[in-house]
């Protein structure tokens, strides 16, 4: 089995480009989830923060079964998935990441969530804005996006991916980067492979951030190539 876990401001759904193309190359056991508060997931009575939405996933996967499962997370998702891979190891049988800031402060977190304005967005990016308003039916774009920044907030006073945790994660985890993403520098997944027992990178040409940009055929076999690693 293969989970998907979604990036901060998105949901399920925004794997949806990148499905098709996995079953493509073979992964067609492939399942995504809502975090608490984004998509249709309800909010819980608690503040949006990562740990939690380690949680959500360790729940849905208590609730699918019980076998170990490879994890694929973009950009937040990723963090997630490594939380996972440290805290619940015998659910965890790999983890690819695409886009994952893994070096949190309060300067970077403070850097991060000066795009998470959403009256600004509203103003600016009105496309945008309804984007999210189509994505987030339980809870609110808004408040997902006022969430996520303190998320964000937290996690750059306490970051939660300390070399100390990454050292303790003992499966295959594969960092992956586009070339031109600025949000992530390659010298951050360089000293992340340096902390793991067994990592590895991959950089994508001509490749943003965003997800949806990303080049899906490349990154879904580049998937299923190292699950298949993983298996052999």
């Amino acid at each position: 089995m293969l989970l998907l876990l979604h990036g901060a401001l998105g949901d399920r759904t925004t794997f949806a480009p990148l499905q098709p193309a996995l079953a493509a190359h073979g992964l067609t056991d492939v399942h995504a989830l809502d975090f608490e508060g984004h998509g249709a997931c309800a909010e819980a009575d608690r503040p949006f923060r990562l740990e939690h939405f380690a949680e959500n996933a360790a729940d849905w996967l208590e609730a699918h079964g019980s076998e170990p499962v490879d994890v694929f997370g973009y950009s937040m998702g990723g963090y997630v998935g490594l939380l996972l891979a440290a805290h619940q190891p015998g659910r965890i049988r790999s983890v690819f990441t695409l886009g994952t800031k893994l070096v949190w402060s309060p300067a970077v977190a403070a850097d991060a969530i000066r795009q998470l304005d959403p009256v600004r967005v509203s103003e600016k990016v009105p496309a945008f804005a309804a984007t999210l308003a189509a994505r987030h039916t339980a809870t609110g774009w808004e408040q997902v996006m006022r969430g996520t920044a303190d998320a964000l907030v937290a996690l750059g006073a306490a970051p939660l991916l300390t070399p100390e945790v990454m050292a303790r994660i003992a499966c295959p985890v594969r960092l992956a980067l586009g070339d031109r993403d600025t949000t992530v520098a390659l010298g951050e997944l360089r000293d992340a492979i340096g902390q793991l027992a067994r990592g590895s990178a991959e950089v994508f040409p001509d490749t943003p951030h965003p997800l949806e940009r990303a080049p899906m055929d490349r990154l879904a076999r580049s998937i299923a190539e190292f699950r298949g690693a993983v298996s052999s």
